[in-house]
């Protein structure tokens, strides 16, 4: 059935099968309500992770998650058009801010499908770890979408923070690394060693005229 098609499709590894499993349920999610979508979704694409060797909880989530998130996902994002009709604003450009600013989001899923530590299914030390790794790493995401971090940053510091935050994304998803307090030291070094770069860069003077 289609379980077998999305397996065969992404040659049998979990991630290609995670991200196939994604975009069906973005694009049944923008054209039916959340619940449908989510049913119809974990119907084709919940065999297929299970064969896989995700459980049922983290399968059932991540559909359900990605059902919600199309919500705000063009071009169709029927919220993000109702604010902009409210706002007296664009209805395309509202909706890819909507995404935008949802982005962080979209990555959430895959971390509790590798690590289910954010489901709580593991230990107090290793549960608090992740989830303050996963705190910095979404400051530093939000700020190379946003290009603000504390103050306003370069496109080299937003290239620089997207590439952190992109490590600690994958991070998170390797289990036995994240729950290592050497992981956690560096991963508040690194942000302490930006907070400072960005706090005292001195801005540049424009050149008298």
């Amino acid at each position: 059935g289609i379980a077998t098609v999305i397996t065969n499709w992404s040659g049998g590894f979990l991630l290609p099968a995670l991200m196939l499993i994604m975009v069906t349920s973005l694009i049944l999610g923008m054209g039916m309500p959340c619940t449908p979508a989510y049913i119809v979704a974990i119907t084709i694409g919940g065999p297929a992770l299970v064969a896989l060797g995700v459980n049922l909880l983290p399968a059932h989530l991540f559909v359900f998650f990605f059902s919600i998130l199309a919500e705000v996902t063009p071009p169709v994002c029927i919220p993000a058009y109702c604010a902009a009709s409210i706002a007296g604003a664009k209805p395309l450009q509202t909706g890819f801010e909507a995404f935008k600013m949802a982005i962080v989001a979209f990555t959430i899923p895959y971390i509790f499908v590798f690590n289910q530590a954010l489901l709580f299914k593991g230990g107090v030390i290793e549960t608090v770890s992740l989830l303050l790794v996963i705190l910095i790493f979404v400051v530093f995401l939000s700020a190379a979408v946003t290009g603000y971090f504390i103050k306003h940053i370069s496109l080299l510091m937003r290239a620089v923070m997207l590439l952190a935050a992109a490590a600690g994304v994958v991070l998170c998803t390797h289990r036995e690394l994240v729950a290592l307090p050497s992981t956690f030291v560096a991963a508040v070094l690194v942000t302490l060693a930006f907070l400072a770069w960005v706090y005292l860069r001195k801005p540049r003077q424009s050149p008298a005229a």
